[in-house]
C-alpha cells in the first residue's frame, strides 16, 4: 500500500506524483520533455496531469487562484517557489471523495450489507463497486487479510488491527469511522483517561492518535471480534506481573476499556495488555518501561545497545557515552517494536534515504551499517530486509541526528570569518554555519590555516586562500554551493581519517 494510493483513481494518483515530483524541482521551470522522460508518460498525459494539478490546487487553495503555483504553455511547467502549497492535503482530499476509500472503512465496520445500497448511498453503480471491492481485496491480501463475500474484513485479528491503526495513524487526519458514532461520548471519555493515565501533553495531534486507536478497539469488539483466542506478540508480560507504576497504568487503562466495552474479565486482560503494547508501539507514548518488557523483547534491546556501540566505534573510531546509547534505545523502540513484532508495513512510502544520503553521506552511511549489522543478530530473512529497513531507517537516522553531537560524527571544518565593518553579517553567518547538520563547521577569527575564509573586505592573498568575499547576506543559492563544497571536502577528510 504505496501510501494507500491504490484508493485513488488512476489519474488522482497521477495528480499526486506529479505534485510531489514537482516540489523537489530547484528552478523555477522543467520541461514537458523532462517530466515524460522521468514518468515514462506520454506528452497528453503530463498535460492532462499537470492541468487537472492547477484545477484541484485552485480548488484547495482559492485565495492564490491569481498567483497559481504552476503554469503551463506549449513546453513548459512554471514554478512559483514564493508560493507554498499543502501536498498532504491534496492527497487527502481525493482520498476523501475516493468510493475506495469508502468502501474499506465501511468494511471495517461491517456496514456494507449490498452492492446496491452502497451504490445508492453513493451515487454510483454497482458495477463500480465491484470493482472496488476487488481493488481493495487485492491489496489488503498484501497484510494478510481477506475481504469476504459478504463483505467483512477477517483475518489473525492481531494483523487486522494492527494494518487499520497504521493506516488511520499514517493518514491522521481525525474523522468518526462508520459504526461508532453512537459511542462518541464514551470514546471522548476514554481519550481523556488515556491522557491523565500516561500523562501525556494535551495536545490535538495526541488526541486524534488516541482517538483513532479508541475507535478501532470499540468497533472490532462491538462486531465481535476478539483477540482472546488469538496468539498475541511475545513482546509484554502479563498485566498481573507488571512493576510499579506500570502496573497501577495497566489497571487504570483496564478499567477505561471496562467501561467502553464491558466485556468480561476472562477477556478484558488481554484486550489491555494489547492496547497498551499497541500505545506504545505507535509511539503515542514514548520509551516502554522496560519493567513490562517479556524476556525476547529485553534481549533484543540489549542487542541493539551492543551492535549500536559497536559499529559506532567501528565507524566513528570513538566511543560513545552511555547515556546517549540509553537516549537512542529509547527513542527508536517503537520503531524496533513494529519492525520486529507487528508484521509488515505496506501502508508508508519507503524513505529518502538516497537525498538523505547525498545531504548526509557519513551519517546515512551509519545508519545502514548499523541496519546491516541487525540483519544478522536478529536473523531478518533477505526477503524481509527492505521492509525491515522502510521501518526503522528514518527512526535511526532521526535519533543520530537529535542525540550525537556532530562534533562526534564528522571532521572538522575550519572557516574564519573576517569582518571589518559589516561586523553583524559575520555573526550572523557564524550563526548559519552553525545550523548545518552536515559539516562540522568550527569558526574563528584569526585561525592559522583555515579551510574557508570569508571577509567583507578583498584580501591580497587570496590566491593562496579559498577565500570569499560577502558584503551582503548571501542567496539560498549561494550557500547551497558552499555548502556542497565543504561536503564535499568533509568526506574526503573522514575517508582520509579511516586510514
Amino acid at each position: 500500500m504505496d501510501k494507500l494510493r491504490w484508493v485513488l483513481e488512476r489519474q488522482e494518483q497521477d495528480v499526486v506524483r506529479l505534485s510531489e515530483y514537482l516540489l523537489t524541482q530547484p528552478e523555477d521551470r522543467i520541461s514537458i520533455k523532462a517530466v515524460m522522460e522521468s514518468f515514462d508518460w506520454s506528452r497528453y498525459r503530463v498535460i492532462t496531469s499537470t492541468h487537472a494539478l492547477i484545477d484541484a490546487l485552485a480548488l484547495l487553495q482559492p485565495d492564490q487562484v491569481q498567483q497559481p503555483k504552476y503554469r503551463l504553455d506549449a513546453k513548459m511547467i512554471y514554478i512559483n517557489h514564493q508560493v507554498q502549497i499543502d501536498h498532504l492535503e491534496l492527497e487527502h482530499r481525493f482520498r476523501q471523495n475516493s468510493l475506495v476509500w469508502a468502501f474499506l472503512l465501511e468494511a471495517l465496520a461491517e456496514d456494507v450489507s449490498s452492492y446496491e445500497k452502497f451504490a445508492d448511498r453513493h451515487h454510483t453503480s454497482v458495477a463500480i463497486v465491484r470493482a472496488v471491492k476487488e481493488r481493495i481485496r487485492e491489496n489488503l491480501q498484501l497484510d494478510g487479510l481477506e475481504l469476504t463475500k459478504n463483505n467483512h474484513i477477517v483475518g489473525e485479528e492481531v494483523q487486522v488491527r494492527v494494518t487499520f491503526l497504521r493506516i488511520l495513524r499514517h493518514y491522521h487526519q481525525y474523522q468518526t469511522l462508520p459504526g461508532v458514532q453512537a459511542k462518541a461520548d464514551l470514546i471522548a471519555q476514554a481519550v481523556q483517561g488515556l491522557i491523565e493515565t500516561y500523562e501525556l501533553p494535551n495536545q490535538k495531534i495526541v488526541r486524534n492518535a488516541l482517538q483513532i486507536q479508541v475507535m478501532v478497539w470499540v468497533l472490532r469488539l462491538q462486531t465481535g471480534h476478539y483477540l482472546h483466542d488469538q496468539p498475541l506478540p511475545k513482546v509484554i508480560k502479563p498485566l498481573r506481573d507488571w512493576e510499579s507504576p506500570a502496573f497501577q497504568r495497566g489497571e487504570r487503562t483496564l478499567a477505561l476499556l471496562n467501561h467502553l466495552t464491558g466485556l468480561p474479565a476472562n477477556m478484558l486482560r488481554g484486550e489491555t495488555e494489547f492496547a497498551v503494547l499497541c500505545l506504545y508501539a505507535s509511539g503515542i507514548i514514548a520509551g516502554v518501561p522496560v519493567e513490562i518488557l517479556a524476556s525476547e523483547a529485553l534481549d533484543h534491546l540489549r542487542q541493539f545497545e551492543q551492535v549500536f556501540v559497536a559499529i559506532f566505534q567501528h565507524y566513528f573510531g570513538q566511543a560513545l557515552e552511555p547515556k546517549l546509547v540509553i537516549q537512542i534505545r529509547d527513542h527508536v523502540m517503537a520503531a524496533n517494536l513494529r519492525a520486529l513484532y507487528q508484521m509488515p508495513d505496506h501502508v508508508r512510502n519507503d524513505p529518502p534515504i538516497s537525498q538523505l544520503q547525498k545531504n548526509y553521506p557519513i551519517q546515512v552511511g551509519f545508519v545502514l551499517q548499523l541496519i546491516d549489522r541487525l540483519f544478522a543478530v536478529w536473523h531478518i530473512r533477505p526477503e524481509g530486509q527492505a521492509m525491515f529497513t522502510m521501518q526503522v531507517f528514518e527512526a535511526y537516522f532521526n535519533a543520530v541526528m537529535a542525540f550525537i553531537p556532530k562534533t562526534d560524527m564528522l571532521p572538522a571544518i575550519y572557516v574564519t570569518l573576517d569582518f571589518l565593518s559589516l561586523t553583524s553579517l559575520g555573526e550572523l553567518l557564524e550563526n548559519t554555519l552553525a545550523g548545518f547538520y552536515a559539516v562540522n563547521f568550527q569558526v574563528g577569527h584569526d585561525l592559522d590555516a583555515p579551510d574557508y575564509y570569508i571577509s567583507d573586505t578583498e584580501m591580497g592573498d587570496f590566491d593562496d586562500l579559498p577565500g570569499y568575499i560577502w558584503t551582503t547576506y548571501p542567496s539560498e543559492q549561494m550557500l547551497e554551493q558552499f555548502l556542497e563544497q565543504a561536503r564535499l571536502l568533509t568526506v574526503a577528510r573522514f575517508h582520509q581519517n579511516e586510514l
